[in-house]
This record gives structure tokens, sequence and C-alpha cells, in this order.
């Protein structure tokens, strides 16, 4: 990863450039310089991070002078937020150098050359869009290409707005809604509930990459760890970390068709929710069988929809991904 497109993220790899850098350039106190050589030899002990770190010091000093400063005077001004601003920061920054590193070589080098902020930000935008069009089941994405282009952004408003409920109804709390309103239990899992890394199956951990990979990305294993034997929490926070790539071939986590879920939802779903529901419905609940959280999650917001309530089950809050 280069430093240019790290310190255009508002990178803590800055924090390594200050402690190397010499005293007179930097600008910075003995204090400031003492404490961020200890963080360096604390680095120092992860040898692939340390060669990381390096990589980028070596692409900062080949920076013009007004960029190094440039960057200097981001990493300060960073620095001087109030702390929570600041990790709220570095996560947003995390999360988008993740997305940006599972680019496509043309596609990352596209955005890099953009100077522009706003037209950055623009293609940003469509390279989402896009991705997460590509999510959608096939005959919503085909009934999507047929469309003018007119009507094919109001489509995809439509669909995000869906969306949006969609996530509305997941955080939703079932006990704030009603104090006599009885505790529902978890979307149920298929079998034996998938509540830490071990419990996944053999071709989810192939797709996902192995424990030690997930391991040294430190602040998202700690956000796993947080949610170790929480159901469908941990399983929820897994996925969505994943690329949608990884995303698209990995194998449920959970219930994932009619006959997984207990009796009395397979009832519930044939006798009261089908029957209320249009052609373009069922069709768009159908198109999510197999699928993991989609499938729980479109037969809720249906019943949603439809003033109706699925026995025995509920969306617990959401786990925030990347």
């Amino acid at each position: 990863m280069s430093i240019s497109r790290y310190g255009g993220l508002l990178a803590p790899v800055l924090i390594f450039i200050l402690a190397a850098a010499s005293a007179d350039e930097s600008g910075s106190d003995v204090g400031d310089r003492a404490r961020n050589r200890q963080l360096l030899e604390k680095w120092k002990a992860d040898a692939e991070h340390y060669a990381r770190l390096q990589r980028d010091l070596r692409d900062f000093w080949a920076l013009p002078e007004a960029k190094r400063q440039h960057l200097r005077r981001l990493d300060k001004e960073v620095h001087d937020l109030d702390a929570k601003t600041r990790k709220q920061l570095w996560k947003v920054a995390e999360r988008y150098t993740a997305w940006l590193e599972r680019l496509p070589e043309d596609e990352r080098r596209r955005i890099e050359a953009t100077e522009d902020l706003g037209e950055r930000l623009t293609l940003i935008k469509e390279i989402r869009e896009r991705q997460w069009i590509e999510r959608l089941p096939q005959k919503v994405r085909e009934e999507l290409n047929k469309l003018p282009a007119k009507e094919r952004a109001a489509r995809v408003a439509q669909l995000r707005e869906e969306e949006r409920r969609q996530r509305k109804l997941w955080q939703g709390s079932p006990r704030s809604k009603s104090p006599t309103r009885p505790v529902l239990p978890p979307l149920p899992p298929p079998g034996k509930p998938i509540i830490r890394f071990k419990d996944l199956p053999e071709k989810a951990k192939v797709e996902a990459g192995s424990k030690a990979v997930w391991e040294k990305r430190q602040e998202i294993w700690e956000r796993l760890r947080k949610v170790e034997g929480k159901w469908p929490e941990w399983a929820l926070l897994f996925h969505s970390l994943l690329s949608p790539r990884q995303q698209a071939r990995m194998p449920p986590l959970g219930a994932s068709r009619p006959s997984e879920f207990p009796r009395e939802v397979a009832d519930f779903l044939r006798d009261k929710l089908e029957p209320k529901l249009s052609p373009d419905e069922k069709q768009h609940l159908h198109a999510a069988e197999g699928k993991w959280p989609e499938y729980p999650k479109r037969l809720l917001q249906l019943a949603e929809k439809h003033k109706l309530e699925v026995p025995g089950m509920s969306l617990p809050p959401l786990v925030s991904g990347p």
C-alpha cells in the first residue's frame, strides 16, 4: 500500500513517518519523538507490519516536499481532534482502505489518479453502486438492465429505500416497542450456531482465509472477539467483514430456506404470509433462498410490510461492518 494512498486516508502510519523523520524537519518535540519511537519499537515485533511501514516511509520521502508537508499538517489536524472523533476517522480509514485494496487494479488506479476530490467521490459512489447492484438477485439485475437510465435510477433508489427499511427493522429492538410484547429469540441457525471462527464450515474457511490471516487484522479481530459466543451477532459481523465476492461464494451461516426454519415458521409462511404477497414479492423472497442473511431479513421485512409477525423469530440489533 503506498503512502500516497494511505496518507489521503488519515492513516496512523504517519506516526511512523514522524518518528523516523529528523528532528529539524518533523518539528515534533522531544516527548512526542520519544512516544513515537516507543510505538515504533512495538511495531518492529510484527515483521510483516514493520516491512510495510518501511515501504510506506520510502514512498513518503519520494513525494515532493509540498506533499510531505501537506501530509504532516493533515496528521497534526487529526491528532488535534478529540479522541472519539479521531477513533471514528481511523475506523473509516481502515474500512475504506480495505475496500480499496479489494478493488481490481485498474479501478484502484483510476481512483488514485483522480486529483479532484469531488470527481474522486463521484467515482467511488459509482463503483460502490455497481457493487451493490451486483449483489442483487439475478432477476432484479436483469430488470434494472432493461430500464432506461432515468427509470433505472428511480428503481435503484426504490430498492435502496427498501434496504434502509430492512436495516431499520434489523436495528430495531422488539423490547422497546411495547412493554407487554414477548421477547423473541433471534433468527435461527440451521443447526449448531456459528459463534466463533472454529465453528465455520470448511468451505467458509477456504473462502474467508485462515484464522491467522484474520488475527493479523488486529482491530477487526478484536471486534469479532467481543461478540464471540453470541448468535447471530458473531456470524453477522463476520459476514459483513467479507468482500462482496466472498459474500457471494460463502455457504449460508444460518437458516436460509423454509425447510430450515422451525415448523411454525414454515406454516406461517405458507398459510399467512404467502397469500398476501404480490407475484414480485414472492419472486423476491424466492430469489433469496439459500442466501444468508438475505433470506431471513427479507422474510421479516415482508412480514412487517404486511403487518404480520413471524412466530418465534426476530432480528438482533445490527452489528455494523466496514
